[in-house]
């Protein structure tokens, strides 16, 4: 049995490789030169802990981060983008996504779309795709496993993903990261981690 000796981030979080996964996928956006696309997608199955490190590299990069839901419309959307901004919305949609695009534009900063999959579902990819367009802004985008498989059918806007980042499962070495926050004081054995 080892006693564990975990990396913590700053904020008491376990540093398990899916964070650094996602801070990459967002970094290759932010570094790219102006010829290329600003898309970037990380993926993978529910509990790879993508929305726990979309929220931390959302803080670390000052990024925007909204995570989408089942029922939004895309004035809800749109609404919700500006909210996070702290921009009072305008009447039109069309209004609201000049809003958006314009200040992802100035401010320079990044944008985090969590659950992808449900704008998707929504029919609000090309929605996204013109807020990119609008803005030349890096945009995450953060979905199920099937995400890359769900936007191959909008070619334009599949075409404008420069990096697409499958999460992975659990290693050794993140759950030894992992086991002080879920049993602070016990040493656990990499045969039961494992």
């Amino acid at each position: 049995m080892t006693t564990p000796n975990p990396t913590q981030l700053a904020s008491g979080m376990a540093d398990i490789a899916n964070i650094a996964l996602c801070d990459i996928a967002l970094e290759k956006a932010l570094s790219r030169t102006s010829t290329l696309p600003g898309l970037v997608c990380f993926y993978g199955p529910s509990g790879f802990g993508k929305s726990v490190s979309a929220a931390w590299v959302a803080n670390r990069r000052r990024a925007y981060y909204v995570q989408a839901k089942s029922v939004w419309t895309r004035k809800h959307t749109l609404k919700s983008i500006l909210g996070e901004m702290g921009i009072k919305p305008a009447g039109t949609i069309p209004e609201m996504a000049d809003q958006i695009a314009e200040e992802l534009a100035a401010s320079g900063r990044p944008l985090i779309i969590d659950e992808m999959d449900h704008l998707v579902a929504a029919g609000q990819v090309e929605l996204i795709r013109d807020l990119y367009e609008s803005s030349q802004a890096s945009i995450l985008l953060i979905g199920e496993e099937m995400l890359p498989t769900k936007l191959k059918k909008y070619e334009r806007f599949h075409g404008r993903v420069l990096s697409w980042v499958p999460a992975q499962p659990v290693s050794l070495e993140d759950a030894r990261n992992l086991a002080p926050g879920y049993s602070p004081g016990v040493a656990i054995g990499d045969g039961l981690l494992a």
